[in-house]
C-alpha cells in the first residue's frame, strides 16, 4: 500500500522524486527485543522467542551495519540519478528494482489501485482527526 500510495503522489506531483527504499536485513536489535504478552501461552512464548532468535541471527549474519544502511540511504537521498515526478523503490543494493515495475504492481497501478490506496489513506486520516469532534 505504501509504494501505490507514493505511485499516486508522485503522478500528483511532478516536481517531487520518490523513493520506496526496502533496506534489506539491517543489523539491529528490534527482534531481539521482542516479547510475548504475559498473558500468552507456554506454546506462543516459545514460538516467540525462536522466531525473535532465528531472525536477530540472520540479521546479524546476513544483514548490513546500521552505518552502512545509513550511508546507502544518505547516498539515495542525495543522488540527482533519480528521475522526478516518478516513484523509484530502491533495493538494499541502491538499484531502482521498479524501474519497469513487477507485472503485479503494474497491474495494480493500471487498475487505478494507486487512487483507491490514497483515498482510504486520506478517509482514514480524517476519521482518526474527528475522533470525539464530531
Amino acid at each position: 500500500m505504501t509504494s501505490l500510495a507514493l505511485q499516486y503522489l508522485a503522478q500528483a506531483h511532478q516536481d517531487i522524486t520518490f523513493l520506496h527504499s526496502y533496506p534489506g536485513l539491517v543489523q539491529t536489535d528490534i527482534f531481539s527485543r521482542l516479547r510475548e504478552q504475559p498473558a500468552g501461552s507456554i506454546l506462543w512464548k516459545m514460538v516467540v522467542l525462536l522466531i525473535s532468535t532465528g531472525v536477530t541471527a540472520l540479521m546479524w549474519l546476513r544483514g548490513l551495519s546500521a552505518e552502512e544502511s545509513g550511508e546507502w540511504q544518505s547516498w539515495n537521498l542525495t543522488s540527482k540519478g533519480f528521475e522526478k515526478g516518478r516513484l523509484h523503490q530502491i533495493n538494499e543494493h541502491g538499484d531502482d528494482y521498479a524501474g519497469g515495475g513487477s507485472k503485479a504492481f503494474q497491474d495494480y497501478k493500471s487498475d487505478g489501485w494507486p487512487e483507491k490506496v490514497w483515498e482510504h489513506t486520506v478517509r482514514t486520516i480524517d476519521k482518526a482527526t474527528t475522533i470525539g469532534h464530531v
